[in-house]
């Protein structure tokens, strides 16, 4: 009786326009009035059961996984399509009020020149990424820096805003270079001021950084108080060298890979953990690392395609 409790209300809820009649619906009634007559005797409430699901298909109009489409099945898909079409029309004006910024980037061995829409200027240094944000209305000239670049900013009265995964460098008008590498970050300053700004832990740290001076900023501290720039020529990778300001050998043997595009190696108990301050020459991969092995007393050797300090 379960059975037939679940074919009526199977037959119930999906009522279907159709014919008046069909060898489906025939063939079905045939074989209920033949259920009906062998169960009659056995189980009149059964039997009843029987002749409450034969009156409801009497009142079907057709079978029930038969049904013509209707005007209002064929109506929805212009429905649809216009629904499409004014859901892409705001989505294109979403973005062109708010669009992404524009993105340029350095690999190995590469340096490149960008001019910024208010004439400003700023070259990457090898392996390093540049994303000039929209401004959406502020005056704040805002980008984004991973890797290294020096900038000259045009004065013109709004703040410039170099946002990096460290701090913060504000400025105004002036020349400097930023560099964010390994968890540190290095500001200089050739000319102007700047404002060198990290948040930690809920706590903001400032300090300002004027010209002919450079601040340095770890990744779990603040920004230390700025010092002068130890050597001429600064930032060195803009005039033909490395100028290393108390970086970590493995730093500046990365600066060398970046630049030549090579592979170099450190193969010594705690070499990653000296620093090196100093200018190092570097037309060639051999030159940067001869000057490299002066400064911490070490050699270099070249073997299996890469160079290894030892």
């Amino acid at each position: 009786m379960r059975i037939i409790e679940r074919l009526l209300s199977r037959f119930v809820r999906r009522p279907a326009p159709g014919p008046e009649s069909s060898p489906g619906s025939s063939r079905i009634d045939e074989i209920l009035r033949g259920r009906s007559q062998s169960v009659k005797q056995a189980d009149p409430e059964t039997d009843a059961m029987w002749l409450r699901l034969r009156g409801e298909l009497e009142k079907e109009p057709g079978p029930a996984l038969v049904r013509p489409r209707s005007l209002g099945a064929r109506a929805w898909k212009p429905a649809l399509a216009f629904g499409i079409v004014l859901v892409l029309f705001l989505a294109s004006e979403v973005w062109m009020r708010h669009p992404s910024g524009t993105r340029y980037a350095t690999s190995r061995g590469e340096h490149a020149t960008i001019s910024l829409p208010d004439s400003s200027e700023v070259t990457l240094n090898h392996s390093s990424a540049l994303t000039v944000e929209p401004s959406r209305g502020e005056r704040a000239r805002r980008v984004t820096l991973k890797g290294e670049a020096f900038f000259r900013v045009r004065k013109d009265g709004s703040p410039f805003l170099v946002s990096t995964s460290l701090g913060v460098v504000r400025v105004l008008g002036t020349e400097f270079n930023v560099m964010v590498r390994d968890d540190r970050l290095e500001v200089a300053v050739i000319s102007g001021t700047v404002d060198v700004s990290s948040a930690r832990s809920g706590r903001d740290s400032s300090v300002v950084v004027p010209a002919g001076e450079i601040a340095v900023c770890s990744g779990a501290g603040f920004p230390e108080p700025p010092v002068r720039i130890p050597f001429a020529g600064y930032p060195g990778w803009m005039n033909g060298r490395f100028i290393f300001y108390r970086a970590s050998l493995l730093t500046a043997c990365r600066e060398i890979e970046s630049e030549f595009n090579v592979t170099v190696k450190l193969d010594a108990p705690r070499l990653d953990e000296e620093t090196i301050t100093g200018a190092v020459d570097n037309s060639s991969v051999g030159s940067a690392l001869s000057a490299i092995a002066q400064l911490t007393g070490h050699r270099y050797r070249y073997e299996s395609g890469m160079y290894i300090v030892y």
